[in-house]
């Protein structure tokens, strides 16, 4: 069956199956070299070309012209069905007399047999999977019980509903070795739905009137409700937040109990309500979830953290307005850079783009960090077939305001509690999208005076630094359906993961590029104002700790010269404050790169880091991070630079 519901019988008359096996499989992995052996890892189903053989018949009861205008007419309806998916790159489905289906296109055909003059042909066709399983649906309906609403509870303020439970109970069982997927169809009227599967909360906020469902799809990650009109409306904005609505359903046998809130109008209305929730218990009577009313919450009550690791990290996009469209699932890379150019790429298909979910000051973000920005440029290759979205991250955002002195002041000065002054800075400059934090950091800044037109990222970067303190950035969703994320600014303590961290590859979560340059600079000859002999003139050295000073420490060989003409200072003063600059740039360096695998740094926090091949150790602040999806598989680099 094509994506377009159009069928194709291969076990009744025209079509007939001959040969093919569909139920072959291979994995796909990556394979790593140690010192004395290989591993593999990253295991998945490799994508399948499959040849299978059908023959397409005539009707041998008919006379002969019209058994030939039958097969030719079975013929092309054949060619129409099987070119449709490929045509609408979309998959189809073939099934079997068991029930199950395997999602595919199919790309190729060759014919045999058909040049006899009889009404008959072998038909090899190729099928395509994406990914070759084989799957079958299993059908669960939980209804509430028709219940007469007595003794009800009374809440404060007057609600216009009246509460009572609709209890039936029933089974779940995924008998497969694997955790499945599901789609979870919810049907109206209902108000905030909420589903509990194995302890875990399937949760959308959102109001279904009489007529209208919602679909949520775990496989394709998406939550679609489907009005009466007909109209599908994309609801991703209103899942929750905390607990991801796609987690699929894990291996085992469950007994369920259906508990429905039925909120019956005392006053009145056009519907009943009837919120679903499910309460699960495992085949050994052992609650899993507890099912709360007002007069259940006490002590007795258990919160259950899971620890997640940190990769894979999954983006997703929202429009303009901040409602949520869909996760990023087709890109062929999203490039992130933090720290320097402060921007990203995100490179797709132009078969997989869309104006829909990819355009003008749409936000690209990881919920809960600093991974993300808006689409502020579109580039387009018809030669590579591809469409590229570039942006200023958030942090480069912050780089295209200047903070301006007050009206008749040389500077900006400010003093007080850390998040109130990143407050006064930022004021409305991004309308409701940025705001800072309103907790009190407990970071005091005292008379700290800003650069002269300086942009609001180095300035704020610079007057937490004084305070050994950082910027935190971080996009946070707000309310499931409403339009209230923001990107939130605060002044956090620099951590310093050195001394409880220090990472090198014996412990296998890092890989190491380290630059060791002796090359640079140790004497500075600055130039200043004034001509030939009267021109000012300073000299700088480099000491032995790497300080800079005005004793010589290195002769002969070791000293390495340059120049730093500065004509436009005044004062010696200002000559070696920018030549101390100019020379930290100019001398010697060490600096290292490192990938870490599950460890998330903010830029300013320090690293220690030690290369077991050149013994090179550092403990410096990390100054720029890259992070980089491709191919589904996300690494982020580390630069960390100090000097000798």
């Amino acid at each position: 069956m094509n994506n377009r519901n159009e069928r194709i019988d291969l076990s009744d008359y025209p079509y007939m199956f001959q040969s093919g096996d569909l139920l072959n499989w291979k994995d796909s992995y990556t394979t790593r070299s140690l010192a004395k052996r290989d591993i593999t890892s990253d295991y998945k189903l490799a994508v399948k070309e499959i040849p299978v053989q059908i023959a397409v018949l005539c009707d041998f009861s008919i006379p002969m012209a019209d058994r030939k205008e039958g097969w030719k007419e079975a013929v092309d309806h054949l060619a129409d069905v099987l070119q449709a998916d490929v045509i609408d790159g979309k998959d189809g489905r073939i099934y079997t007399d068991t029930g199950y289906y395997m999602n595919c296109k199919i790309i190729g055909s060759e014919k045999s047999n058909w040049k006899m003059g009889l009404p008959f042909m072998f038909n090899t066709i190729t099928v395509l999977a994406d990914r070759p399983v084989w799957i079958r649906e299993v059908p669960y309906y939980f209804k509430s019980a028709e219940i007469t609403s007595t003794n009800n509870k009374r809440y404060p303020g007057q609600h216009a509903y009246r509460y009572a439970n609709g209890l039936n109970n029933t089974s779940i069982t995924n008998e497969h070795y694997a955790e499945c997927n599901f789609l979870l169809r919810i049907y109206g009227p209902c108000l905030k739905p909420s589903v509990y599967i194995g302890g875990h909360e399937y949760h959308v906020d959102i109001t279904l009137e009489d007529g209208e469902y919602l679909e949520i799809d775990s496989a394709e990650e998406t939550v679609i409700k489907y009005m009466s009109s007909g109209i599908r409306v994309n609801a991703f904005h209103n899942r929750s937040f905390q607990n991801s609505v796609f987690l699929p359903n894990q291996t085992g046998y469950y007994w369920t109990k259906v508990k429905a809130l039925k909120r019956s109008p005392t006053t009145a209305e056009k519907y009943s309500y009837y919120p679903v929730m499910l309460r699960i218990t495992d085949d050994a009577g052992n609650v899993t979830i507890k099912t709360v009313s007002d007069t259940e919450i006490g002590e007795d009550l258990i919160l259950i953290v899971r620890e997640e690791q940190l990769f894979p990290l999954v983006y997703t996009v929202a429009n303009d307005l901040g409602e949520e469209l869909g996760y990023v699932k087709d890109a062929d890379l999203i490039d992130l850079e933090i720290g320097e150019t402060n921007d990203f790429e995100l490179d797709l298909s132009a078969d997989a783009w869309t104006e829909e979910m990819y355009n003008w000051g749409y936000r690209l973000f990881i919920p809960g960090t600093e991974y993300g920005g808006l689409l502020e440029q579109r580039k387009t290759s018809t030669s590579s077939n591809t469409v590229t979205w570039i942006g200023h991250t958030w942090r480069g955002l912050l780089s295209q305001k200047i903070i301006q002195p007050p009206t008749g002041q040389s500077h900006l000065t400010v003093s007080g509690e850390a998040n109130n002054i990143i407050g006064q800075v930022l004021g409305d400059r991004f309308g409701p999208l940025f705001v800072a934090s309103a907790e009190d950091s407990g970071i005091e800044i005292s008379t700290y005076q800003f650069d002269r037109y300086c942009t609001l990222l180095d300035g704020l970067e610079k007057m937490l630094s004084s305070a050994g303190a950082k910027l935190k950035i971080s996009y946070e969703q707000g309310t499931p359906g409403n339009l209230d994320a923001v990107v939130r600014l605060s002044a956090v303590p620099v951590v310093d993961w050195s001394e409880q961290l220090e990472y090198s590859q014996d412990g296998g979560k890092i890989k190491f590029a380290t630059d060791d340059y002796r090359r640079g600079i140790n004497h500075l000859i600055c130039a200043g104002s004034g001509e030939e002999e009267e021109r000012t003139v300073l000299h700088l050295y480099v000491q032995e700790d790497g300080s800079i000073g005005d004793e010589q420490y290195y002769f002969g060989l070791e000293e390495r010269e340059a120049l730093y003409s500065y004509t436009s200072a005044q004062d010696i003063d200002k000559l070696r404050e920018d030549g101390i600059k100019r020379l930290t740039e100019l001398m010697n360096y060490t600096e290292m790169t490192a990938t870490l695998d599950d460890v998330d740094v903010d830029i300013g926090d320090i690293v220690g880091g030690r290369d077991r091949i050149t013994g090179m150790s550092l403990r410096q602040p990390v100054i720029g991070k890259v992070l980089r999806t491709k191919d589904g598989e996300t690494t982020i680099e580390y630069k960390l630079k100090g000097e000798d």
